[in-house]
């Protein structure tokens, strides 16, 4: 990490702690301190998890601090913060397992108010710089250790499946193989629109690099669909198209892909070694949506459904899970309905909705490509999270920034200096004001 990229802040030695403390909270939304904690030994088992609790303790507590420190700071999102963090804890009142809604709901609280206290801190630009900076060095190292045989960045599969580099399969400093493959994917957002030249192509290598280590399908996909969405999205930002005139043309381009993606399903899955079941997927899904019925409007409490005897039905009726012991329903609107009920969806997707549509005309408006990164990462995380459980969960960087991102289209640092581009050699002389230069995220 250079110096430069500790002066994301002012450059005092205070706003330079509080840069540290965001790589580090960053790199632990990612899964860093679960690897390095919870050293996976097998499939199923872990280490002992008392230093990993521990850990995200203390970065509630630097978090809190530091946020006393910016408490005047965008009241708006600091008061939103607050009501759905009580609304979240305050599920343990009807929640079947109670302990848990209460631990994890408070870090969930936690995480939200520090995308809060971040939003606040930073600019588009800045924060999103920091966000590629950490993701490339988190996929960097692990690949680093993966060569050098630390078994920590190992994923054992059930299975026993090589990966398709015929090796031990990867999760690097991530929590998952598909976490990392999701991971790896929004990196490649920021390359698209962060780098120029030989940079971007090295920090691209360095991403397909890691999901062909993890041989996750899905990060396969989300990798593809993830430069696909960039590319598209930067030209039309570079052109400076509408809104209306780009969300209607992705529409359109949308709904044709999902035409073709259901005609050719069965050949698809085939070739990405996959049944028609997704692995027992869809058969979870159907058990989720049964769940939900029975409790629609609260749900079963934050994080609470599969740590009560209520759950164990389910290795009865999916037989695909009676040996594996299922964390979650693996889709993000299902397991918020069983979590948090219908209210909780609607506005999750309502936050979606309202950073989609506020990202693309701030990149517009500032002709800012790090506001561009955020339409596109945010588009790539609504795919993940038909097939993944991405949001809402606690200490999970999906669920983190949907609201980081919110924060930051809707604060009024995102219309600072340093969220334009510069110009380039070659660009006219209205594309941007002086600023942050696209390739600053390497500096």
């Amino acid at each position: 990490m250079s110096r430069r990229s500790l002066e994301v802040l002012d450059p005092n030695p205070g706003s330079r702690s509080r840069a540290v403390f965001y790589y580090v909270y960053l790199a632990c939304l990612f899964g860093a301190n679960a690897v390095a904690l919870m050293p996976a030994r097998n499939f199923g088992q872990s280490g002992s998890n008392t230093l990993f609790t521990a850990s995200w303790i203390g970065l509630g507590g630097f978090s809190i601090l530091f946020l006393l420190g910016t408490i005047r700071r965008s009241p708006r999102t600091l008061i939103f913060s607050l009501v759905v963090g009580l609304y979240v804890v305050g599920s343990t009142m009807w929640s079947v397992a109670p302990s848990s809604s209460l631990i994890y709901g408070s870090l969930l609280a936690i995480n939200i108010l520090t995308a809060h206290l971040m939003a606040a801190d930073l600019g588009v630009d800045k924060a999103m710089r920091m966000v590629g900076q950490t993701i490339l060095a988190l996929c960097i190292g692990g690949i680093v250790a993966y060569a050098a045989g630390f078994a920590q960045v190992y994923y054992f599969d059930i299975h026993g499946r090589p990966n398709i580099l015929g090796g031990q399969p990867f999760r690097g400093f991530f929590v998952h193989k598909i976490t990392a493959g999701l991971y790896a994917s929004l990196g490649a957002v920021g390359a698209v629109f962060m780098l120029r030249g030989w940079r971007r192509l090295a920090s691209l290598a360095v991403f397909a690099l890691t999901v062909a280590l993890t041989s996750s399908a899905t990060g396969i996909a989300l990798l593809l669909i993830a430069v696909g969405f960039s590319t598209v999205t930067y030209a039309a930002l570079k052109r400076g198209m509408s809104r209306f005139a780009f969300f209607t043309t992705l529409t359109v381009a949308m709904g044709a892909a999902v035409a073709l993606l259901t005609v050719n399903w069965t050949g698809l899955l085939g070739a990405l070694g996959r049944d028609v079941t997704l692995t027992g997927r869809t058969d979870l899904w159907l058990f989720g949506i049964d769940t939900f019925a029975k409790r629609p409007v609260y749900g079963w409490g934050f994080n609470a459904y599969f740590d009560s005897p209520e759950s164990l039905w389910l290795r009865v009726r999916v037989p695909a899970f009676q040996n594996y012991e299922v964390p979650h329903f693996h889709q993000s609107y299902i397991q918020t309905a069983v979590d948090l009920g219908l209210p909780a969806v609607l506005r999750v997707v309502g936050l979606l909705g309202y950073v989609l549509l506020r990202s693309y005309r701030l990149a517009i408006q500032t002709k800012s490509f790090a506001a561009g990164m955020i339409f596109a990462a945010t588009l790539v995380m609504v795919v993940a999270s038909m097939v993944m459980h991405v949001f809402l969960t606690n200490n999970h960087f999906v669920t983190f920034a949907l609201f980081f991102f919110a924060y930051l289209v809707s604060g009024a640092n995102s219309r600072s200096p340093g969220d334009s581009i510069a110009r380039r050699p070659g660009a006219s002389r209205n594309e941007g004001r002086a600023g942050t230069t696209p390739s600053d995220i390497f500096t």
